[in-house]
């Protein structure tokens, strides 16, 4: 196969529908597996120690490495999140639909 550049590539894909909707279905997949992280992962993945956590959230770190999994009220999420810099968002996600949920 020859080898090409980037924009030789896209003017490839973007003339053939099959493949725009194939590269649009991965990109749809890589999203999904790439926005599934528990808590603790988002924590890690922003370089921050239990013991940081513990202290953004007026917490012990015992607390922290319990994590959520007792008694996690959407509160609790809500403030966890907030505490790294996100937002939280419900999704109900069923029957081929994904709705964003208002609370």
């Amino acid at each position: 196969m020859a080898r090409g550049n980037f924009n030789d590539l896209s003017q490839i894909v973007l003339a053939d529908p099959e493949r725009v909707h194939h590269v649009a279905e991965l990109k749809e997949e890589a999203l999904l597996e790439i926005q599934e992280f528990s808590l603790d992962e988002l924590r890690r993945n922003l370089g921050l120690t239990q013991q940081e956590m513990a202290e953004r959230l007026g917490i012990t770190q015992g607390a922290v490495s319990l994590g959520l999994r007792f008694t996690a009220t959407l509160e609790h999420v809500q403030t966890y999140l907030s505490s790294m810099g996100y937002e939280m968002e419900i999704h109900a996600i069923g029957h081929g639909q994904d709705v964003l949920v208002k609370v």
